[in-house]
């Protein structure tokens, strides 16, 4: 969740207002990736496949 001081309540409530935008969320973006959800059930992309890999690729100068 990306705004803090949260309830529980709220928090569950923002889950089950996104479920459809996350259902459709995972349908158009290709895992791995990190997705942002606010509490009005907003889903936005944080980071992309390509991003990720580049950030776990191992480096050769260690």
């Amino acid at each position: 969740m990306v705004s803090g001081n949260l309830s529980l309540n709220d928090m569950a409530a923002a889950f089950v207002k996104a479920l459809p935008s996350m259902a459709r969320f995972v349908q158009d973006n290709k895992p791995p990736f990190i997705a942002k959800l606010y509490k009005t059930g907003k889903i936005t992309l944080w980071k992309n496949q390509t991003q990720l890999r580049k950030l776990l690729k191992p480096r050769d100068d260690v």
